[in-house]
């Protein structure tokens, strides 16, 4: 036996003989059941379907945009940055730049001034990768970093050292980097600042002397008697002794005569 299916859209169905298994179809309903019978099959002509050719898009595609270079520039510093600094210190610069891009920079340069208030620690300039020329010129205080290549991802790293220049004033300090390629201008670092602010001498308040205060005894001290106090003394016993004589003997007299 062998399984047989038409489709009809309207409310007319095809039964297949041979007692084969029929699928009738009416409209958007569909039924499937087994023919116990011989039926005669209503032959009906079916237009054939042209299905049509799908075109392919001939329209070119717009061409890819080229993979481009991005470089990122940042600084650091030691002290950080916002920091008070005094005269004769040393600040440590550190410029990083990185490749954030989908190609190579070709001729990436890197530029720092020295900033002003502060003098370039001689043989401080160092950078990670040998392969980068670095230098600097004492008569315009500029550093320079150049690298013929900078692949993706990849980062230079630069620093170097400065020391404070003796001030009795107020100070800032500010130091930015740039860097550029070929085929992009300077781009600016973060600043970087510091503030130059010098201890004054503080002198000390001389401390108000205590009062010293004698100690208290508790038994009464007589002063010495001087020397001259004593002859006094001894003079005025002397008189007071003969007076005192010369009163009794005359007591005696008058009590004397009365008898």
């Amino acid at each position: 036996m062998n399984d047989y299916s038409v489709t009809q859209a309207d409310e007319e169905f095809y039964m297949i003989p041979n007692e084969g298994k029929i699928t009738i179809i009416r409209g958007d309903e569909t039924e499937e059941r087994q023919s116990n019978r011989t039926e005669t099959v209503i032959e009906k002509e079916v237009e054939d379907v042209t299905i049509p050719e799908v075109l392919e898009d001939e329209t070119p595609l717009p061409p890819k945009a080229p993979l481009l270079p991005e470089l990122h520039i940042s600084k650091y510093s030691d002290p950080t940055s916002n920091s008070i600094v005094k005269s004769g210190e040393i600040i440590k610069y550190t410029v990083k730049v990185i490749n954030i891009g989908e190609a190579a920079s070709q001729d990436v340069i890197i530029r720092d001034e020295i900033p002003s208030g502060t003098t370039y620690v001689k043989d401080s300039l160092s950078c990670d990768i040998k392969s980068v020329d670095i230098s600097f010129d004492e008569e315009t205080n500029v550093i320079l970093a150049i690298s013929k290549e900078l692949k993706e991802d990849n980062e230079i790293n630069l620093s170097f050292e400065v020391t404070v220049n003796e001030t009795k004033e107020e100070v800032e300090i500010v130091n930015v980097a740039t860097v550029a390629d070929s085929t992009m201008p300077g781009i600016f670092s973060n600043k970087i600042k510091h503030f130059v602010k010098n201890e004054e001498e503080v002198t000390k308040e001389e401390k108000p002397q205590e009062a010293k205060v004698k100690p208290v005894s508790q038994t009464k001290e007589v002063a010495p008697v001087k020397t001259s106090d004593k002859n006094a003394l001894f003079a005025f016993l002397v008189v007071n002794v003969a007076t005192l004589c010369t009163v009794i003997i005359m007591l005696k007299r008058k009590n004397a005569k009365r008898q």
